[in-house]
This record gives C-alpha cells, sequence and structure tokens, in this order.
C-alpha cells in the first residue's frame, strides 16, 4: 500500500508507526518495512531526500511485505509538522520517540506502551536538527561489542521488537 496519504494512516490508542528520516540505501529501507510489517507497525513515514521505494532492491528486501505497510513519502517538512499537530488534538498521549546512537536513554526504559511514533536517522547523519526537535524523548540502544551504530534497519527492527515485547507483556 505505497503512496498513502498521511491522513490515511493509523491515530488509533495502538498506534506505531515509523518515521525514516532520509534513508540512503534500499535494501536498508526494504528491510524496514519488512520489520515493520513482522512487527505490527501501523505505518512508515519516509522523509527526505531518499531511497527510492520502488527501487528494485528495496521490494527485493522487503521479501513481498512492500504492499502490506502503508508507506508516505513526506515531500514537505511542513506537511509532517501539520499532520502532527493535527493528530495530537484528537490523539494527545501520541509520543515522538527519536534514536541515536548514543545520546538516549536505554530503549527498555522507554514506555512504549502509549501511541507513538518512532523516528530513525539517516545510516551515516542520524536525524535531521528539524526531525529532532519534534521528538518528545531520545532513545539508544546499548551495545557491547566494537560497533558503536547500527543502520536504521536494524535499529528499527530492534525498538520494534522492544514496542512489541512490552506491549503484549513478554518478559523475554
Amino acid at each position: 500500500m505505497p503512496d498513502a496519504e498521511l491522513s490515511s494512516l493509523s491515530t488509533a490508542a495502538d498506534t506505531i508507526l515509523i518515521l525514516s528520516d532520509r534513508p540512503a540505501s534500499p535494501g536498508n529501507l526494504g528491510t524496514l518495512i519488512r520489520s515493520c510489517d513482522a512487527f505490527g507497525a501501523h505505518g512508515l513515514l519516509v522523509s527526505g531526500h531518499a531511497a527510492d521505494l520502488y527501487d528494485p532492491r528495496t521490494l527485493r528486501a522487503s521479501a513481498g511485505t512492500f504492499f502490506n505497510v502503508p508507506t508516505v513519502q513526506i515531500h514537505d517538512p511542513a506537511d509532517l509538522v501539520s499532520w502532527l499537530e493535527t493528530v495530537r488534538r484528537t490523539l494527545p498521549e501520541l509520543q515522538i520517540v527519536g534514536t541515536s546512537e548514543r545520546d538516549g536513554a536505554p530503549v527498555s526504559a522507554c514506555d512504549f506502551t502509549r501511541p507513538t511514533l518512532l523516528v530513525i536517522g539517516n545510516e551515516t547523519t542520524g536525524m535531521s536538527r528539524r526531525n529532532l526537535e519534534l521528538c518528545d524523548k531520545i532513545v539508544s540502544i546499548p551495545t557491547v561489542g566494537a560497533t558503536q551504530s547500527l543502520n536504521m534497519a536494524c535499529a528499527g527492527t530492534v525498538v520494534l521488537y522492544e514496542i512489541q515485547r512490552q506491549r503484549t507483556g513478554r518478559q523475554e
């Protein structure tokens, strides 16, 4: 269901939306779409100059889930801000949670039982300043190896898993 409109995205009490900020890699974008489907995200927003949603590498990496996840390409940042203002009037408990490689609280410390818009930054430069300013809180994924950060698809998958773990009450 690519090319959905912002107004068509879920704004229910259990909403999980992902904002991918300037994804550079079609493979990572496709993998993120696959993870959105696997972990029950209600939609994917793609902002800024980004990998092509219709690139064969995006489609291949999505492993057939491309049409399962409503996807909106944000061409004008003002449209996103306006939509968020509208959504927050009807769903004031919506939280906007950004990801950062080391500047946030541990992802497990965030309460993801609330409706959530998760912002995942570009693989190289992280979140844009504009999207960072939209965030209510920032989370980081603790790592123990030499790797300092995960690509956007891996980070998105980890946080989506944590959201579902909290919402289903799993203790694993």
